[in-house]
């Protein structure tokens, strides 16, 4: 979708702002090695991800809205973000005259699976036009938690190649965030964003 040069600004600088929060859970212990886990760590990592997440939400809540405003045709946008800790379900209605025509009745925009999640066509196109976004930075942590996940039980000479709760307990790996619960997803993340810049 294509967006007024000043709201496609307007995004960017939302998304350095959002961007900033994301980067401190970049910068958090979310895969480590370890025989038991460190509960002290563990609480700053769960608290920098759960701030990482209400950035990413906040910034796609903006992109929404923006859309909408743009758009003029569409009264509903919405994504359900696949996460560690479950889903983020964010959806937007507009309250205006237009929807008052149609008894109340949301049109929604055209719908897309990605490997983050479900969504609109407009949002994902933000998410690919705005390449230092928070969904962005937020998913390329993840998939790069689900890599080191990998080489560690290379290095330790494992051959399982399907992350498991078990076997990252077995190999001393622990992942406070359960990020192991949606690898196999975070493994086309990297392609995902290279193919959409």
């Amino acid at each position: 979708m294509l967006l007024s040069h000043s709201l496609m600004e307007y995004l960017k600088k939302e998304a350095v702002e959002h961007g900033k929060v994301v980067a401190d859970f970049t910068h958090s212990l979310a895969v480590y090695e370890d025989f038991k886990p460190d509960q002290v760590e563990d609480e700053k990592t769960g608290l920098a991800y759960s701030k990482a997440v209400e950035s990413m939400k906040e910034w796609l809540r903006k992109a929404m809205l923006v859309y909408m405003a743009e758009a003029h045709t569409y009264t509903q946008s919405s994504v359900n973000l696949i996460l560690p800790s479950g889903e983020l379900s964010l959806e937007v209605l507009a309250d205006t005259a237009k929807s008052q025509q149609y008894g109340g009745y949301y049109e929604e925009a055209e719908m897309v699976m990605t490997p983050i999640g479900y969504m609109n066509y407009a949002v994902y196109s933000f998410i690919r036009d705005v390449k230092d976004n928070p969904v962005r930075m937020f998913y390329e942590h993840l998939a790069k938690c689900v890599k080191n996940m990998h080489h560690i039980l290379i290095m330790k000479g494992a051959d399982e190649l399907f992350l498991s709760k078990e076997l990252l307990k077995d190999n001393s790996i622990q992942d406070p965030l359960d990020i192991q619960r949606i690898a196999f997803l975070m493994e086309a993340v990297p392609q995902f964003f290279d193919e959409t810049v």
